[in-house]
């Protein structure tokens, strides 16, 4: 079993089981409805590392308005629903590139794959590109998690942690490229270092780490 729950191991370019296409987690239902109370009027939510479109195929679903931008540096564009908009691209280039200002940003299960540094340079300039009153949906892969088994970075400082899985755990979640896994009071301290306000964080069954954070 991939973990408690049942998830299949499709795979994602090396870059861990398709979750998104699976089923929705908290986090995807808190981005969900901040999306449905912007839905009167025009705004940007952007999915960076959105993989096969899984979440933001369910916002175009459930949302009427609003621009949707699924950015992945894959070409999964085959997977883009109707009224998403598909843009290949690495984070680690930024978000500049896409030109717009964005209302929210969504990310789940991918900012781990950077480096820190890297991580921090991507939300610098999400934040750059975000107005007031725009919203962060973030996860990574935790510390805490049963990847931290055998992983060369689990004693290292998180500006330091950017490894590839033990072996044995990189195939079982079909994770192949280095991750840098992070605490939750590592993650909270990220995003607030580049100036977003964290309203929530919290740590799932499995032990990624989870935040919901807004400009002001």
């Amino acid at each position: 079993m991939l973990n408690s729950y049942n998830d299949k191991l499709i795979e994602n370019a090396g870059k861990g089981a398709d979750i998104a296409s699976q089923r929705l987690d908290d986090l995807d239902l808190a981005c969900l409805a901040d999306a449905q109370m912007r839905s009167d009027g025009n705004f940007v939510l952007v999915d960076a590392g959105c993989g096969r479109c899984g979440f933001i195929n369910q916002v175009a679903r459930h949302v009427s308005t609003g621009i949707l931008v699924a950015l992945d540096a894959e070409d999964f564009a085959e997977f883009a629903a109707e009224g998403v908009t598909y843009v290949q691209g690495d984070m680690r280039e930024g978000i500049e590139h896409l030109g717009r200002t964005i209302d929210i940003l969504y990310s789940q299960r991918t900012i781990h794959y950077l480096t820190y540094a890297e991580a921090k340079a991507f939300l610098t300039a999400a934040r750059n590109a975000m107005n007031s009153g725009s919203a962060l949906f973030l996860s990574a892969s935790g510390i805490g998690t049963e990847l931290a088994e055998g992983y060369p970075g689990r004693d290292l400082p998180v500006t330091d942690r950017h490894h590839l899985l033990d072996t044995p755990m990189a195939e079982k979640h079909g994770i192949r490229q280095p991750v840098c896994l992070y605490s939750q009071q590592e993650l909270v301290d990220l995003v607030t270092s580049v100036g977003f306000e964290v309203r929530a964080a919290a740590v799932s069954e499995f032990g990624n780490v989870k935040i919901i954070a807004v400009l002001s």
